[in-house]
């Protein structure tokens, strides 16, 4: 499926990129130690590669694989398969076996593949069970001697019931063994070392709580043996969800999950510029910026804004795609209109897109500036977003925080004191003050509205 605000052809090219050609994130060096890792291992591993729904693990994980062989020199073998692009199916076993298959033949072990595949067959094929009508079948209906020989007639078909599902169960457990020895020879090999096998699996989080439970259990069942690896593009939190989901508020999700997992890695830690606040949305911004044709003046701008967000919000990677999506549909002079109306533009874009209730506000002219405090994390609904020391040798001088509480005080409060006007008064043009309550509703409606994202 993929990072959901990417077009088909972004995710063909990030299908094909590698770290070398593309590593805004600074991931490259944790990759190699993930190929270092699956390749030195020899017993076997379930990494769950954690992180919030669009934080770049798709794209993380395609780019790894990528990058595994060429730029890294791995020599584990890599398999990907996408959960969530099978989970309208029953049964995941399937479906994964037939990735492995697919993705590793033409590269020797073709016995082995058979084998695995008609094991495979024989484990998922139903076993017929005795139900529970067959036992009371139409007793309300008999009498005398019919009971005897309805009796007679029905215990003869439990047997016959009871010997299929005994053949049926033993057939399972042979398919079983029989695959565990398939998946030995792709790795180990009857003639000598077989490289590694390490299977991506992603958007786990994503499948109906009983597929993605179901396959981690066919994974500690069916694979659990050496030279074996699992690397899962997962949000863990959401993965406990289906746990409780499944199983009830009782159960400890956590401690479940440690059943199949056994070590996990944060891929919003996984950077090594964590040195840099915020860099990640920041650099990412420019990537988007880029792919979108942002104007540089709106890039700026929108850059210093996600700098004063990021500072007490979560903005993941998937958020800054949307975001520069939704800056690419502004009127195309936006660059040439006062700096005042670009301020209203990319705030009540981060406002629609961070905070709903805030950029209805706006809409319908009601917007305090202390809103806008709430938005940027100067304050909270309970305090006043108060005008900042405009001393910028104070330590708690801050320039960006200063502007936006000036910009949206002459845009907010009526009448407007005149130093705030003073300082204000190029932002729009020098336009006079009473006009301004219907300049923010009209141009927010005309410029950001117009062209609705969900």
């Amino acid at each position: 499926m993929g990072d959901v605000g990417l077009s088909e052809s972004d995710q063909n090219s990030i299908s094909k990129s590698t770290f070398s050609k593309n590593d805004v994130l600074g991931r490259s060096e944790f990759a190699k130690r993930l190929t270092d890792l699956v390749d030195n291992a020899e017993q076997p591993l379930v990494l769950a590669l954690d992180g919030n729904w669009g934080s770049g693990k798709t794209t993380f994980l395609h780019m790894w694989k990528n990058a595994h062989e060429t730029d890294f020199e791995g020599v584990s073998k890599l398999v990907f398969f996408d959960a969530f692009e099978h989970d309208f199916l029953d049964d995941p076993l399937t479906s994964l076996v037939y990735r492995i298959i697919d993705q590793r033949k033409g590269y020797g072990k073709s016995s082995s593949l058979t084998k695995l595949k008609t094991a495979t067959k024989a484990i998922v094929k139903p076993v017929a069970r005795i139900g529970l009508a067959i036992a009371s079948y139409g007793a309300t209906e008999l009498a005398g001697a019919a009971v005897d020989e309805a009796i007679k007639a029905t215990a003869k078909e439990v047997d016959n019931k009871i010997g299929s599902l005994w053949e049926g169960n033993e057939t399972k457990i042979k398919a079983m063994e029989t695959f565990k020895e398939a998946l030995s020879e792709l790795v180990s090999g009857k003639d000598g070392e077989e490289p590694k096998l390490t299977i991506i699996i992603d958007e786990l989080d994503r499948c109906r709580p009983d597929y993605a439970l179901l396959l981690l259990e066919h994974i500690k069942h069916f694979f659990d043996q050496p030279r074996i690896h699992f690397i899962l593009g997962v949000n863990l939190s959401m993965l406990e969800n289906a746990v409780t989901a499944r199983y009830g508020a009782g159960i400890d999700a956590t401690q479940y999950l440690k059943k199949f997992i056994n070590v996990t890695s944060n891929i919003e830690s996984s950077n090594y510029q964590r040195h840099e606040k915020n860099s990640n949305p920041k650099k990412y911004l420019e990537k988007c910026c880029e792919k979108y044709d942002i104007p540089s003046d709106i890039k700026e701008l929108t850059s210093r804004r996600i700098g004063e967000l990021t500072r007490e919000k979560y903005v993941s990677l998937r958020d800054i795609d949307q975001l520069c999506f939704a800056l690419s549909l502004l009127p195309s002079n936006i660059s040439d209109m006062y700096h005042g109306y670009q301020e209203i533009s990319v705030t009540s874009i981060i406002a629609r897109q961070f905070a709903p209730p805030i950029y209805k506000k706006i809409l319908a002219g009601t917007v305090t500036v202390t809103d806008i405090g709430v938005l940027y994390g100067y304050c909270d609904q309970n305090t006043e977003f108060n005008r900042p020391t405009v001393d910028s040798a104070s330590p708690k001088y801050n320039h960006q925080k200063m502007l936006i509480w000036s910009l949206w005080t002459r845009l907010t409060q009526f009448p407007c004191d005149e130093k705030t006007l003073d300082q204000t008064r190029n932002a729009f043009g020098g336009f006079t003050s009473d006009v301004y309550e219907d300049t923010l509703r009209n141009f927010a409606q005309d410029s950001v509205e117009t062209w609705h994202l969900v």
